[in-house]
């Protein structure tokens, strides 16, 4: 046969196939039945071969069938197993999380709490605050008040707390009934002096109501006060990045501890999905195939490589692991040294080709990041909506839209009652 029909035959029959199964699931199968049929059963004194010769096909022996054919039932069970086997070098299973990996577990959450934890206590009371005097700015515009009392104050916060205005998502809910703080014109001068001493009493793990912190420290302050104590919260907050991003210059848990994961897999996912809810409100799973609609093609094609890349490295790790297992058998029984070196080896591939798969999840994250930065006001679009006037409103937009879709209950829908 011409070697370039041959060239040309074997082009078509992946691009017919597919040229992800071929790559990511049918190449990492056909190297794992070759070592088995020409390394692994024969030294057990196993027959490899599993299918029979057909003599009136040249070159075409059961063995090369075996070879062959086998790969692509074995490609096809990757194929359906892609989703769990993905989980399963995540930690996502309850098995893992809960018990084979929970020491792994509660350290990637302790050093979420240890980073983020009181960065994202600021964070809370600094977009409360900024809410809070967005909301006083009109009013004031209108009736030019230099002064706002204790009970307007309160009862303003009260109403955009009711609302759901504010970041509940980023602490947990206070289990305790909210009671009415009667504030007086005598508290500290310096509300961040007050919110600062507030945040260093709270342990992590503890409740935080920054709703409490904030209607203390307003009441009886004029708008100059409240704004120089945002921007000294500016400050802090850009400290507290600064102190982080020095100690860890690439993010590898994400901010919620309740996110983590106990693989490195699972928290270069988790930074990434938790991007978008964190920056504009949306939920990346439930918005992403929406997204996808509207993004350009280029871009989906880099996507879509590095998810075959991803699944390559995958698929070559569990393979590897399968193999070290039964190499370390076959070690066992032969008493050969041999075996446990090559068990060895597989154990290196599987590591190697783990670290390969979470620096592919960390660029394709930076990809899709860029896909929610971009592409969300084309999606916005799509829905009918207009573009939000602020990012308060853009991010309430995406969080009430984000519950229709989830729930289909009409009072979601952006500017409905």
């Amino acid at each position: 046969m011409d070697p370039t029909k041959l060239t040309e035959e074997i082009q078509g029959l992946i691009a017919g196939i597919g040229r992800a199964f071929f790559f990511a699931s049918y190449l990492p199968s056909l190297l794992f039945v070759a070592l088995h049929q020409y390394a692994l059963l024969p030294a057990l004194g196993v027959q490899g071969t599993l299918l029979p010769d057909i003599p009136q096909v040249p070159l075409l022996s059961g063995e090369l069938l075996t070879t062959l054919l086998v790969p692509l039932f074995l490609a096809m069970l990757l194929v359906s197993l892609n989703t769990a086997i993905t989980r399963f070098f995540e930690g996502l299973f309850p098995w893992q999380r809960s018990f084979l990996l929970r020491p792994w577990q509660r350290a990637n959450e302790r050093q979420s709490e240890r980073l983020y934890g009181k960065l994202q206590k600021w964070r809370v009371c600094y977009r409360s605050l900024l809410e809070v005097i967005a909301k006083i700015q009109p009013a004031q515009t209108k009736e030019a008040p230099q002064e706002m009392g204790a009970r307007g104050c309160w009862a303003l916060i009260r109403q955009l707390w009711s609302g759901g205005r504010f970041w509940q998502w980023l602490v947990p809910a206070s289990d305790k009934p909210r009671k009415a703080i009667r504030a007086s014109p005598e508290e500290p001068a310096n509300c961040l002096d007050e919110i600062a001493q507030a945040i260093q009493e709270q342990s992590i793990e503890g409740q935080f109501d920054c709703l409490e912190l904030i209607a203390k420290a307003m009441p009886g302050k004029s708008p100059e006060a409240l704004f120089d104590c945002l921007n000294q919260m500016a400050v802090k907050i850009q400290e507290i990045h600064e102190s982080v991003e020095k100690s860890q210059p690439v993010q590898t848990v994400p901010f919620q501890a309740s996110y983590a994961r106990p693989t490195a897999l699972g928290n270069a996912f988790a930074v990434f999905e938790e991007y978008p809810l964190d920056r504009y409100g949306m939920d990346s799973v439930l918005f992403w195939p929406r997204l996808r609609q509207v993004v350009d093609d280029e871009l989906l094609s880099g996507l879509d490589n590095h998810k075959m890349f991803l699944d390559f490295q995958l698929n070559v790790a569990g393979l590897a692991l399968i193999f070290a297992v039964e190499a370390a058998v076959a070690g066992g029984v032969s008493r050969a040294a041999s075996w446990w070196i090559a068990a060895g080896f597989a154990l290196l591939t599987a590591r190697l080709a783990y670290r390969a798969g979470v620096r592919v999840v960390r660029a394709m994250g930076a990809l899709v990041n860029t896909c929610f930065d971009l592409y969300r006001g084309k999606l916005l679009e799509q829905f009918g909506l207009a573009a939000p006037e602020s990012f308060f409103e853009e991010y309430k937009t995406w969080l009430r839209l984000g519950a229709l879709l989830q729930r289909g209950e009409l009072f979601y829908w952006p500017g409905e009652l």
